[in-house]
């Protein structure tokens, strides 16, 4: 509901604006809001001290501190920014550890964040590793898990049919096996049963 007193500082604030001419230089322009701000004062008493003084604006009056009690209440709730920075620090590598822990035990992470961790973790060294080892061995690793949970995740559904069930992620290739975390999309699908069967079918066939 609009407040009578309010509408009526606006009003007088239009007939005030309405009434400077075009031309007219700054010391005139302070003296016609000058003016407007005499208009707005209301003398109103102080909730805290009770003592009355003259408030200028609509938040003063809507908060009923004169400006010493303000500057009380403000030096009483001053934050201390560089406590609060070294708390969000502190903060943020507790989840960045707890999200590592969640890497290693294989759970309690988004498929992304691992994927995020596994990047940051990955060398030269266990790629190799990973390109020579059995393809059943390899399958059976936590580095294919996380990579397959991801892509799962960000394609949901065959990428031929559209199937949403009994879904396996496929290589295209074996080409870029151990590195699939640099560019999934260009050597993983996923693709139902019945859709990975016809492609390894075809695979045969092409041999």
């Amino acid at each position: 509901m609009a407040n009578p007193q309010r509408e009526d500082w606006k009003k007088e604030l239009k007939n005030i604006c309405i009434n400077i001419p075009i031309e007219i230089n700054q010391k005139e322009l302070v003296d016609k809001f000058r003016e407007y701000l005499h208009l707005r004062r209301k003398k109103i008493v102080c909730k805290i001290c009770e003592k009355p003084f003259y408030a200028h604006s609509w938040g003063e009056i809507r908060l009923g501190y004169c400006k010493k009690c303000l500057l009380k209440r403000k030096k009483k709730t001053e934050i201390n920014y560089e406590e609060m920075f070294q708390e969000s620090k502190r903060k943020r590598q507790e989840r960045e550890n707890r999200k590592i822990d969640n890497f290693n035990k294989g759970y309690g992470n988004t498929p992304a964040q691992d994927l995020g961790i596994l990047q940051q973790n990955m060398t030269e060294e266990i790629s190799n590793e990973l390109r020579i080892m059995e393809y059943k061995d390899f399958l059976n690793t936590h580095y294919w898990k996380i990579i397959s949970r991801y892509v799962r995740y960000r394609q949901e559904k065959c990428q031929l049919c559209g199937s949403k069930n009994n879904l396996n992620v496929h290589h295209k290739d074996y080409k870029e096996r151990g590195k699939e975390y640099l560019n999934w999309e260009s050597s993983l699908i996923l693709l139902c049963k019945g859709c990975h069967a016809k492609f390894h079918d075809k695979m045969e066939e092409l041999k």
